[in-house]
C-alpha cells in the first residue's frame, strides 16, 4: 500500500572506531557502516508516530522527528488518515516546527466517527542552512467501533 524508504549513509567520521550500528522507528532504517566519508553528514536521526484508541470515540495521535544536532528548523506534520475504499484519505493534518533545536515532538486527542480504520501518516523534516533532510513514518492502522 505504501513503499517504506530507506536511506544508507556511510562514515568512516562518525565510527572511526570500526563500530557500526542501526535503528529502526516505524518501519524506517537507517543503518550507518564502516565506510568513506559522504560529501556532507547527515543531520535528520529519525521520526516515530503513534496512534492511540482511547475507546471512547476518541484517539490520541502523536509524533516526533529528532536530528543529530541543532539545526535551524525540525518539522513534524502529522496527518490523521482513514481508510475509505480501500484506499487511505488524509481527515485532518497538523504541522510543528521547531527552530534552533534537535526535536521537535507533539499530538492531539480527536474526537472520530465509529465504523473506519485509522492511522497516522507523518512526514519528518529537518533544515539546516542548504541543507534539507526528511522522512516519513506511519503507524499501525486501528479500528474505532
Amino acid at each position: 500500500m505504501f513503499n517504506e524508504k530507506v536511506n544508507t549513509y556511510t562514515s568512516s567520521y562518525l565510527y572511526a572506531t570500526g563500530h557500526s550500528s542501526s535503528f529502526r522507528s516505524c518501519g524506517n532504517q537507517i543503518e550507518w557502516e564502516w565506510g568513506s566519508k559522504p560529501s556532507g553528514l547527515p543531520i535528520y536521526f529519525g521520526g516515530q508516530c503513534k496512534i492511540v484508541n482511547n475507546g471512547n470515540g476518541t484517539i490520541n495521535m502523536s509524533g516526533s522527528t529528532s536530528t543529530y544536532t541543532a539545526v535551524q528548523q525540525v518539522g513534524l506534520k502529522l496527518n490523521l488518515q482513514y481508510l475509505s475504499g480501500g484506499q487511505w484519505v488524509t481527515l485532518k493534518t497538523y504541522s510543528y516546527t521547531n527552530y534552533s533545536s534537535t526535536n521537535v515532538s507533539e499530538g492531539k486527542l480527536l474526537c472520530v466517527s465509529s465504523g473506519y480504520n485509522y492511522r497516522v501518516f507523518a512526514q519528518h523534516t529537518c533544515i539546516n542552512g542548504s541543507v534539507s533532510e526528511s522522512g516519513q513514518s506511519y503507524s499501525e492502522a486501528i479500528y474505532i467501533q
